[in-house]
């Protein structure tokens, strides 16, 4: 069985495997889905950097970032500190580069060394708020984002605050988080791919269509797009779409999987659930 859930700005979901029991509780699973270590890809390797200015190695830092090189990234940016480079850049990228790995503890303690040096910056919140949504505290992550003003609230932010309230069965309160984010993102895919699944998570399945299927059928679709697009559509009932979706990315054999599973929620489903509570944290 293959299916994806939802995205963490600037982070990699795994894949989940599928269970038995109903929609929220299967979706759920992957709300707050810790960031996987990216591969080296010896962006950051080289005999150059060893000579080379603080400015420099900050920007090798953040093209190793760029390019999935996390721990090659988070050596430059230590590297950079180390030289005397500009702090508050340094302990941004550091943090966030460390988050990718997994290193919550150590990311967090960046961002916090971010926060003392510019305190009006939202970039440490936004890592602190991701930190926390990781370890599965969506409370702790809406407290932090609600410290931001409202001239800082960012697409990323609005998305943060979504996932967080998704976290909580406050999912009416989410989908208006999303709605926000692509009002300032409209091309977002991570954005828009979150939104359908909270819409997936409430039974809207014909609204999460419509929310998923425009970047999902683009050229520049991924397979997380297009399985998601699948998983809507085979809960919503159309078996057949479902299946021109899922083949593909998938073997014939998984997407008979994905299709039998698609029937088995849906028949668990049953009616739409009743909505938490509106409301600020």
């Amino acid at each position: 069985m293959t299916i994806f859930i939802r995205d963490l700005p600037r982070m990699t979901v795994p894949r989940r495997a599928a269970g038995t029991g109903g929609l929220l509780a299967l979706l759920a699973l992957g709300l707050a889905a810790c960031a996987s270590p990216s591969g080296p890809t010896a962006m950051a390797q080289g005999t150059d950097e060893l000579k080379a200015s603080p400015e420099t190695l900050e920007r090798l830092a953040a093209a190793a970032d760029e390019a999935g090189d996390n721990a090659g990234a988070a050596r430059l940016y230590r590297r950079a500190l180390a030289a005397g480079g500009e702090p508050l850049a340094a302990h941004l990228g550091l943090g966030h580069a460390l988050l990718e790995t997994g290193a919550l503890d150590e990311a967090e303690k960046e961002f916090n060394a971010a926060a003392a040096l510019g305190p009006t910056r939202v970039e440490a919140r936004l890592g602190r708020a991701r930190i926390a949504l990781m370890r599965g505290s969506p409370s702790t992550a809406l407290a932090i984002l609600a410290e931001v003003p409202a001239d800082g609230q960012s697409a990323d932010l609005l998305d943060l605050r979504a996932v967080a309230f998704d976290l909580l069965g406050r999912h009416k309160d989410a989908q208006a988080a999303y709605a926000a984010a692509l009002g300032k993102a409209p091309n977002d895919r991570r954005i828009r791919n979150n939104y359908g699944l909270s819409l997936i998570l409430t039974r809207d399945y014909a609204e999460a269509v419509g929310v998923l299927r425009p970047f999902a059928d683009d050229p520049a679709a991924t397979a997380r797009n297009r399985q998601n697009l699948a998983l809507a559509l085979g809960l919503s009932g159309d078996m057949e779409g479902a299946r021109a979706v899922a083949q593909q990315d998938l073997d014939p054999s998984a997407v008979e999987n994905n299709l039998a599973f698609y029937e088995r929620l849906g028949a668990v489903g049953g009616a739409r659930p009743a909505q938490a509570g509106s409301g600020s944290p």
